[in-house]
């Protein structure tokens, strides 16, 4: 499913492009409908039979340029494309064939051979090519239209000079026309380098975020990547309304699981087997093991904390029933106990989460709210290798996993509660 902020992109990419050409030559045809007002310094002499057929023409295509908006709007880039081609030429044409003389209108088929190196893709050499070879045979043409007598009596001098004269115009004229070929196709070679390598940065940038962020935040964390940091500080508040900062904030129900390594300081000085410390490869190895065995939920490692190990699930399900998220969470804390080749404590609790980028300046993912606190004041609790659950938990799973009998405990900063250890014995059905 595309996002906005993907949308977005790709319409900076092309269809942007011929949004503004066709503004453009909107302005243009209105801007040259004035020499046909009669206003000073275009005092017309041409009849008004003519006049009605240039008035004809302008609206004609005035009407084109704005059915080439619509096609754009309705998302149908290729074919305001053609439109755009097609109306411009038209144009061009109809206007010089009314005034009977060159009035230097064929410069405009050089402007638009840059303007083709825009809004054609990389892959559509063939049509490309073809565009700008009429173009230029329709500059070529047109160019040549000056009368001869006109340079005949401009520069007063034999008819074997006017006609070598003439040739070197001629010559001149290829020459010039052949040049914006060539300076077009290099800068749209550049352009097209550039902007290669600006997709491979963003495809390596993406790929960075998606490591350390979930998914649905590195749309608009790119996005918001490029602008001050005045406006992406109101953009990250965690007080703005939901609508404000969908993509940055989410509060509902997930699932929030600590886990810590037992007896850490013996470990990392004496070793697991009391000869080898463990060092920060096999630290390293331990929650490389974690991440890989809850992999199959929808589970996002917060960060690690020392010896601790925080996971958040059920990001990616709010719209998934409690229960389902519930019962994942059982099954992932059940997973890490079973992967864990030393001895750890868990704590889970459920219920409502806040998460997100806070600090915009140190953007990092992070989880807030009272059900943090108290997974994290359940792990503390937990005997080794023991899973302690809140009420919330225990309340959605216990018809499908065995607990022991609860008790009370005052959790620091949160009273007095029922805490629920699981025990280990499999599922009841």
């Amino acid at each position: 499913m595309q996002t906005k902020w993907q949308t977005n992109y790709s319409l900076l990419q092309r269809e942007h492009i011929i949004l503004r050409i066709c503004q453009a030559m909107i302005v243009v045809i209105l801007l040259q409908s004035i020499k046909l007002t009669g206003a000073p310094p275009f005092y017309s002499p041409i009849s008004p039979h003519t006049l009605l057929l240039h008035i004809a023409n302008t609206c004609v295509h005035l009407l084109l340029f704005v059915h080439v908006l619509l096609l754009l709007k309705r998302k149908a880039g290729k074919s305001a494309k053609l439109l755009l081609l097609i109306s411009f030429y038209s144009y061009i044409l109809v206007a010089c064939w009314l005034w009977h003389y060159n009035v230097n209108l064929e410069y405009y088929f050089l402007l638009s051979m840059f303007i083709s190196c825009y809004i054609f893709d990389h892959h559509e050499h063939i049509a490309l090519g073809f565009t700008i070879i009429l173009q230029l045979a329709l500059f070529v043409i047109m160019h040549q239209q000056t009368p001869i007598e006109t340079l005949s009596t401009t520069i007063h001098n034999t008819t074997e000079e006017v006609a070598y004269l003439s040739g070197i115009a001629q010559i001149n004229t290829w020459v010039f026309g052949l040049s914006c070929v060539v300076c077009a196709l290099f800068v749209r070679n550049i352009l097209g380098n550039n902007w290669q390598q600006l997709k491979e940065y963003e495809a390596t940038q993406s790929r960075l975020l998606r490591k350390l962020f979930p998914a649905q935040l590195v749309p608009p964390l790119l996005s918001l990547l490029t602008n001050d940091s005045a406006k992406m500080s109101s953009i990250y508040n965690a007080n703005l309304p939901r609508d404000d900062a969908s993509s940055m904030q989410n509060c509902f129900a997930m699932g929030v699981v600590f886990l810590d390594i037992v007896d850490f300081t013996t470990l990392t000085s004496m070793g697991h087997d009391d000869s080898t410390p463990l060092n920060w490869q096999s630290i390293y190895g331990l929650f490389t093991a974690y991440d890989h065995a809850v992999e199959a939920f929808d589970a996002k490692r917060i960060k690690t904390n020392g010896d601790q190990y925080i996971l958040l699930l059920g990001f990616q399900s709010e719209h998934e029933p409690n229960s389902t998220i519930a019962l994942q969470l059982i099954k992932a804390c059940r997973q890490l106990l079973s992967s864990s080749t030393v001895d750890i404590r868990i704590g889970a609790a459920f219920g409502p989460i806040t998460c997100g980028v806070f600090d915009p300046n140190n953007p990092n993912f992070d989880i807030w709210g009272e059900t943090v606190i108290r997974a994290a004041r359940l792990e503390k609790i937990a005997q080794p290798n023991q899973i302690v659950v809140d009420e919330a938990l225990y309340k959605a799973t216990a018809q499908y996993f065995a607990y022991e009998p609860p008790c009370l405990h005052n959790l620091k900063g949160l009273g007095e509660q029922s805490v629920y250890p699981l025990q280990s014995a499999d599922t009841k059905r």
